[in-house]
């Protein structure tokens, strides 16, 4: 329960820089201003989108802070900026296997829009009602498979997806574990030479 609230407070942050929310924000543009508009709203959309992408992959670590680390919704996207910033290459190689996922989500609502225009135009061609019944059926079945198929692609490719994020914030974690150690034992080490050699000239 500790950390659903701050899942939910980033989440809710992050929100409005999802593939969904530009989408609709953009048709909703669209809708209020019209067609006339289109090209500045578009440039516009374009804009935010480039700027979503940035905002995700900078915080694309923030939900493992949270959940493994028990830190708070700011303090673990502060970290994630920094573990981001430090494994760039990382980073962009995962979050665009992530963007395949937002591809496959685009083609699956444009198919639900086109598939019901598609079955009305057949079907007006079609005047004998057995063969419409049995053309009705059919396409049901399709549809049921089809969502069970949607479902099933789904659920693997966000598994798939979230044990790629998990695996590179591990070893993220860890290498900039032992990289701290280590700048933390130079440290140590210039710290004892400086103590050594300011006391020299006393034994002398």
């Amino acid at each position: 329960m500790r950390n659903f609230l701050p899942i939910f407070e980033a989440h809710n942050l992050l929100s409005p820089f999802k593939l969904l929310s530009i989408i609709t924000f953009y048709l909703f543009l669209l809708r209020i201003f019209g067609k006339d508009y289109a090209l500045p709203i578009s440039l516009l959309a374009v804009v935010y989108l480039g700027f979503s992408f940035l905002i995700n992959i900078l915080f694309a670590y923030t939900r493992f802070f949270i959940v493994l680390e028990h830190d708070k919704a700011f303090e673990a996207m502060g970290k994630s900026v920094r573990m981001a910033l430090d494994n760039l290459e990382v980073t962009f190689r995962l979050y665009f296997t992530l963007l395949l996922v937002y591809v496959r989500t685009i083609l699956t609502v444009v198919a639900f829009i086109i598939f019901p225009f598609a079955i009305s135009a057949v079907l007006t061609y079609v005047s004998i009602a057995f063969v419409k019944t049995v053309a009705i059926l059919s396409i049901g079945g399709m549809i049921v498979f089809f969502l069970g198929f949607v479902s099933h692609l789904n659920s693997v490719l966000e598994i798939f997806v979230e044990a790629l994020w998990f695996k590179a914030w591990k070893d993220n974690s860890i290498r900039m574990s032992r990289e701290e150690r280590r700048a933390e034992a130079g440290h140590g080490g210039r710290g004892h030479s400086d103590h050594h050699g300011h006391e020299s000239p006393g034994h002398h």
